[in-house]
Formats: C-alpha cells, sequence, structure tokens
C-alpha cells in the first residue's frame, strides 16, 4: 500500500510506493504512474482490468531478470522443439488434391507459431538489455560535473 510520511504541516501525506508522488487518501490508482493503491482497485471489476493490465504493462515494458527467465523457461523450449516439427513433418509432398490443405496447413500453423514464439522471445530479451543499458547509463552520469561546451576535436 502507501507510505505516510510527514508533511511540513505534520500531517501525513501518503505516497505511491511506485513513483513516490503524494497521493490522495481515497486514491484507487496513483495519477502519476497507474499503479494500484489499494484492495478496492484488485476487487472491484473495472477496477481489476486496469489493475491487471498496469502490471502486465509494467513487465513488458522494464523486464526483469526473473521475468526474463520465465519467458525463456516458457517459450524457449517450445521455439526449439518447432524446429523439428517445421522441417521434418511436411517432407512427404501430398499425393492427391485432398492432401494439399493438410500439407499447406501442417506448415504454415507451426510457422507461424514459430514466429510468434521468437517475436516473444526478441522483444522480451531486447527490451530486459535496453533497460538494463539505460539503467547504467543514467548511474554513470554525474549532474555535479559540467557538460563540455566546445566540441572535443
Amino acid at each position: 500500500m502507501s507510505e505516510p510520511i510527514a508533511d511540513d504541516d505534520d500531517r501525513e501525506v501518503a505516497l505511491c510506493p511506485g513513483c513516490l508522488t503524494p497521493v490522495r487518501p481515497h486514491d484507487y490508482f496513483c495519477e502519476k504512474c497507474g499503479l494500484p493503491l489499494s484492495s478496492a482497485a484488485t476487487t472491484l471489476p473495472m477496477e481489476r482490468i486496469r489493475s491487471t493490465g498496469e502490471m502486465i504493462r509494467r513487465g513488458y515494458e522494464r523486464p526483469k531478470p526473473i521475468v526474463m527467465l520465465g519467458v525463456w523457461l516458457i517459450f524457449g523450449p517450445a521455439a526449439v522443439m518447432l524446429i523439428p516439427m517445421i522441417l521434418i513433418f511436411p517432407a512427404r509432398p501430398p499425393r492427391t488434391l485432398r492432401e494439399l490443405p493438410f500439407a499447406v496447413i501442417s506448415i504454415v500453423i507451426p510457422l507461424a507459431m514459430e514466429l510468434v514464439l521468437c517475436a516473444i522471445l526478441w522483444r522480451t530479451t531486447s527490451r530486459f538489455f535496453a533497460a538494463s543499458s539505460d539503467a547504467v547509463s543514467e548511474s554513470d552520469d554525474d549532474p555535479s560535473e559540467p557538460l563540455p561546451t566546445e566540441p572535443i576535436p
């Protein structure tokens, strides 16, 4: 939930645990980052949909190492196991016109599944490394050091 802090007037102000923005006491969601702030945000039907969407967005935009590991454990073996199915299974060409739809389906469906699995793995992995490189570059910036005004030859 939110963490109260003392204000200048010795009043406690609730903070969003996600972005540390002050929030009103009866808010269901943080106005800045959209994080659910109360249990009502996960029990009311429409608020539950918004909470679930926010959780999925956060996992997709900035995946943590455990999320990336889980994605690779779930989708990696399926992507690897589809490769022999694509290469070996439709090896026999259709003999009659009745077998043609089955032959096409046996090629198209595994190829489509392989593309989707590889896209999920690629996007999750690239977002993970992009987020981690952004975090490293932000930690390298020293705000006390002025930026050079002249180009370096």
